[in-house]
């Protein structure tokens, strides 16, 4: 360089955006040209044509989408539920009525979890963001790490709405997050993907919709007028569809392919248990809640697919690990990492402090599980188990709760120290437990266990002599006295008679 001409600096005084040029004199125009803009994506599917009821939950996603100066990154809400719930529904929904705070466009990607070839690869989901945004197939990058830096850069103080359906895991979530905090992020998936709790993320739960909700999709479905006909039929469709909007679109469209057909005819063909599987199937098994339920199956370890099919068997409403581990032959820290695993994958629903339970459509698809894939020995072993343990607990609380009393039965003579701090305790249990007690003592007597039935029936005695239930107390006496005879206990057979005139002094 001469050192008598001055240094020459190059500066930009502001922040520069796109194409910097550098240079000294410049005769004649100059042009630059962009080798690609980012573009404004509208990729969202349509909304929902027949979207009811949720509002609780779309009040929920709504504020997470809302601009929020206290964040760090992007909104994120996470609809979870089990197939057919009507995740993707909501999302829509919401993302359709919000669209206008986000100028910048929205961003759909389907994540595949539950694809015929498995869930899409980051890299993969990543080119198709990029591409979306306006990036030429040719300038996306082939590297997993160059394009999460591209896309991470283009999303950078936009505002954005970005879809991610049917999400498997967190980690595959988490890659696809925008940079800006100004974004927001609706992600569906039949797991509860806690993991994106750390990142901000709030989960929202779907369960059924309530039979009123159901009866009014179900009018915007098939016609107001149908169910103006039929209002009673279309109730009692509502219910056995168990409040899933799968359910009653499938109702909808075997209605829709033959228009002459009642309301009552459909009910009538759902009253049925083992028929209503096949019943909720239409255009040739494109549309059915069997198969939308066995792709959330196909996806559980093996272990944890044979709790679900165990868990089908079981005769009553809601259970707990107790139950679980009967079922199963397993220890119950065993069944409790298994129940986790049923539980993230929204198969079964918790219903309170170690309760559990599944949606009524749930149920018969792991009992129709099980029927296919255990033998009848097999199911019949672990329906005896079940109903020896729930036995064995009831004996354990009875003998707090009637100590004075003279017991009949084994299981009395043997039983360990109860597992109750206060009699007060092991009678609230044994009510708690009177449900699955009755269940489980009709369960037994159709299994031809009358031994067990009887001695179920004993070891109610306390929780009907202070707390009543004189239906339960009647009804269940009358099969008790019928299991002793079949017994050939005698002694069996007056205890029977004795308690079931018992509950006749205090009916009126």
């Amino acid at each position: 360089m001469d050192p008598a001409r001055p240094a020459v600096v190059n500066e930009a005084a502001h922040n520069a955006g796109g194409n910097v040029v550098q240079a000294g004199s410049v005769h004649g125009g100059v042009h630059v040209h962009n080798r690609w803009q980012a573009g404004t994506p509208r990729q969202l599917p349509p909304p929902p044509a027949h979207f009811t009821g949720r509002w609780p939950e779309s009040a929920a996603v709504t504020a997470v989408l809302a601009e929020d100066p206290e964040r760090d990154g992007p909104g994120l809400a996470v609809v979870t539920g089990p197939g057919g719930i009507g995740k993707t529904a909501l999302a829509l929904h919401v993302l359709h009525a919000v669209s206008e705070r986000f100028p910048d466009g929205q961003l759909y990607a389907d994540m595949a979890a539950h694809g015929p070839n498995g869930p899409a690869a980051p890299g993969e989901l990543l080119s198709g963001l990029l591409l979306g945004l306006g990036v030429p197939s040719a300038e996306v990058p082939v590297g997993h790490g160059s394009r999460a830096s591209l896309y991470r850069s283009l999303t950078a103080d936009r505002q954005i709405a970005l879809f991610l359906d049917d999400a498997a895991t967190s980690t595959q979530v988490r890659a696809l997050l925008p940079a800006s905090r100004h974004s927001a992020v609706i992600v569906t998936s039949r797991k509860r993907l806690s993991g994106l709790v750390a990142d901000g993320g709030r989960l929202v739960s779907l369960e059924a919709l309530p039979p009123e909700a159901t009866v009014q999709l179900l009018s915007r479905a098939v016609g107001e007028h149908r169910v103006r006909e039929e209002p009673h039929s279309a109730h009692d469709v509502a219910l056995l569809c168990g409040g899933m909007p799968i359910a009653v679109h499938v109702v909808a469209a075997r209605l829709a392919a033959r228009p002459r057909w009642r309301l009552a005819t459909i009910a009538t063909q759902l009253t049925d248990e083992r028929r209503r599987l096949r019943a909720l199937v239409a255009e040739d098994g494109e549309l059915s809640v069997a198969a939308t339920f066995d792709l959330s199956y196909r996806g559980l370890p093996v272990d944890a697919a044979r709790l679900y099919r165990r868990l089908g068997l079981f005769p009553g409403a809601e259970f707990d690990p107790a139950s679980a581990a009967a079922l199963l032959g397993a220890a119950d820290a065993d069944v409790d990492e298994l129940l986790e695993t049923l539980l993230a994958a929204n198969l079964v629903m918790d219903s309170g402090p170690e309760r559990f339970r599944f949606h009524d459509l749930l149920r018969l698809h792991a009992r129709r599980q099980a029927e296919r894939d255990d033998d009848e020995d097999e199911r019949r072993a672990a329906l005896r188990a079940l109903v020896e343990t729930t036995l064995n607990r009831a004996v354990a609380a009875d003998w707090l709760v009637t100590p004075l009393r003279p017991h009949l039965g084994e299981r009395y003579r043997s039983q360990a120290k109860a597992p109750f701090s206060s009699r007060g305790e092991a009678l609230d249990r044994l009510e708690d437990a009177l449900p699955n007690l009755v269940a489980c003592t009709r369960t037994a007597f159709g299994h031809g266990w009358y031994e067990l039935v009887w001695q179920l029936y004993e070891a109610m005695w306390g929780v009907f002599l202070y707390r009543g239930h004189t239906d339960d107390w009647q009804a269940l006496g009358t099969i008790a006295v019928d299991a002793a005879v079949r017994c050939g206990d005698g002694v069996a057979e007056v205890r029977m008679l004795l308690q079931l005139a018992a509950v006749h002094n205090r009916l009126p």
